[in-house]
């Protein structure tokens, strides 16, 4: 699905405020987050056992109906070899499996371009629920089937991101998982190997939920010109944290596939009436990802760099002594860094 061309322009920001770390979040239960970034490159070493590999799996709880986002990032370093990727669910419980309701897309780029071209369009995809559909899939008892599956040509980077639910009259006896073929002819639900060993620490693993709702925070500002902000999404602990033990899981602290809610409210205690702009303002490194605040349309976030540039999300006429709290929603995109700020630039 073609991104759409509603992003933003990051500018160099006035000055650089002290922001207030928040991490103080609930976790929102109704979607399982599955995500599967590493090992990320596709290399010769991946397929060392073999001409497949599982890159990530997880059994699915035993219950008769579960939705999962999946969200899958893999490049391909060859310089002349096609691989793929692609997800399998097999079923080994006592009745039939429907895959329903599935909504996916899936974005190739470059090692060059894979930033803006990739991440940020995925991360589009994911506020906006602007997914491509598919028919719904029956598994038959003891079958495992591809549900969707990807060719990477050499030197490309794709993401991947797929909604679904898996329902089943008696309790779910199943595992999915992501696996990659060494070629393109490879059939990937021949294969039903353990996972491999992790490289390089990117993100992998299972969580019961997708999306967090960050506490309530306040930001004050007076008469004169002036910033101050709140930093979020991962500002010093995970929102997707590595479990204890681990399990061959690793934490997601860009919380790619996840989803950010914060209530922000801005509180004018000048004693005039005062405008003020909301910027987004990345703390920990480059950062792609998208945005939506209040009723306005969900916007892209391009490239951004950390501390010395940020994106306007946002303007607010406030009166005297009056204060306006506004929803926020924000996801990172494959390969961005956090944590960011939501930073209060006052005009004075």
């Amino acid at each position: 699905m073609p991104c759409s061309k509603n992003n933003l322009i990051p500018v160099s920001m006035p000055m650089t405020p002290t922001i207030s770390t928040h991490d103080g979040f609930s976790s929102i239960s109704g979607r399982r987050l599955y995500i599967c970034d590493n090992p990320e490159p596709l290399n010769a070493s991946v397929f060392a056992g073999g001409p497949m590999a599982t890159m990530w799996s997880e059994l699915v709880p035993n219950t008769t109906s579960v939705s999962y986002r999946l969200f899958v990032w893999h490049h391909n370093p060859s310089s002349d070899t096609t691989r793929k990727y692609g997800v399998t669910i097999g079923n080994a419980g006592a009745s039939a499996v429907t895959v329903g309701g599935i909504r996916y897309d899936s974005v190739v780029g470059t090692n060059s371009n894979f930033l803006n071209v990739v991440g940020t369009c995925l991360a589009e995809t994911l506020l906006a629920q602007s997914y491509s559909s598919a028919p719904n899939i029956t598994i038959g008892l003891n079958k495992v089937q591809t549900i969707l599956e990807f060719e990477l040509k050499p030197n490309e980077v794709r993401g991947l991101l797929v909604e679904f639910t898996l329902t089943s009259p008696t309790p779910i006896t199943a595992r999915i998982r992501t696996v990659a073929g060494s070629t393109a002819s490879q059939v990937l639900n021949t294969w039903q190997g353990s996972v491999i060993g992790t490289v390089g620490g990117h993100p992998r693993g299972s969580w019961n939920y997708s999306e967090v709702q960050g506490s309530g925070r306040t930001i004050s500002f007076g008469a004169a010109a002036s910033m101050n902000g709140i930093s979020v999404l991962g500002a010093a602990s995970p929102v997707f944290p590595e479990p204890s033990p681990s399990g061959g899981m690793l934490a997601n602290p860009a919380g790619f596939g996840g989803i950010y809610n914060i209530n922000l409210t801005l509180q004018n205690t000048s004693g005039k009436q005062q405008t003020a702009d909301l910027y987004l303002n990345p703390r920990g490194g480059a950062f792609v990802g998208a945005v939506k605040v209040g009723s306005n349309p969900v916007a892209g976030i391009p490239v951004t760099q950390a501390a010395v540039q940020g994106v306007k999300i946002g303007g607010f006429s406030i009166n005297a002594g009056q204060s306006v709290t506004v929803p926020v929603r924000i996801t990172s995109g494959g390969g961005a860094s956090t944590p960011v700020a939501l930073v209060l630039h006052n005009r004075g």
